[in-house]
């Protein structure tokens, strides 16, 4: 029995990354009954019913979206599973910069005609306002993309579980167990016992004195 993961995380400068990648690898093979209760826990997380394919050894569940791509895909071989998920959502950043470009716009007028500011401290408020509203897109994004990692962690971590709870070794190879057979009693033509089997029984000899 064994479970390896494997998961590839690195922060950008706008505070992705906005996707998720993960591998995993159960010693064992899953069965269809394993895999239905993944899919409940994959379309708990998601929020999404999904589109589910099934061939041979592979199953698979995507997502497929202009804003939420996703993939799941669990091939088992050789008396092993390897279960990969990807998640991204290229727009998730959009919502958190859209301030950013309103509150440089407002900071405009406000810094040149309202506070009477000359050209060069007007500039400089104009970008203190521009960054600090992008350090707080930052801040958004990062929150957004740490909690959604934290949710499909979890959610690795119960497929893990499913899939260690209901493994079983490649029937290729399992051996059968044969049972040995008793030999048949060997019973005289001449329909008389044996000499050995009737020293062995007294009380048949008494009978037949």
């Amino acid at each position: 029995m064994g479970v390896s993961r494997a998961r590839r995380k690195e922060k950008n400068w706008f505070g992705g990354p906005v996707s998720y990648s993960n591998e995993l690898i159960i010693d064992g093979e899953i069965s269809p009954d394993d895999w239905e209760e993944m899919l409940l826990e994959l379309r708990n997380t998601f929020k999404e019913p999904g589109a589910v394919t099934t061939r041979e050894n592979t199953y698979e569940w995507t997502i497929q979206s202009a804003a939420v791509k996703a993939q799941v895909t669990a091939r088992t071989d050789e008396g092993k599973t390897k279960i990969n998920v990807f998640w991204a959502e290229p727009t998730a950043p959009t919502p958190f910069y859209i301030p950013t470009i309103i509150g440089t716009i407002i900071s405009l007028p406000i810094s040149f005609e309202a506070l009477g500011l000359s050209a060069f401290p007007g500039l400089l408020v104009v970008l203190a306002t521009m960054l600090t509203m992008v350090m707080l897109g930052r801040f958004g994004v990062s929150s957004y993309t740490e909690r959604k990692a934290r949710n499909l962690d979890q959610m690795m971590t119960a497929i893990e579980l499913i899939g260690v709870k209901g493994q079983r070794p490649s029937t290729s190879r399992s051996k059968p167990l044969t049972a040995e057979k008793a030999a048949p009693k060997r019973i005289p033509l001449d329909g008389t016992e044996d000499a050995e089997e009737a020293e062995r029984s007294p009380i048949r000899n008494q009978n037949r004195a």
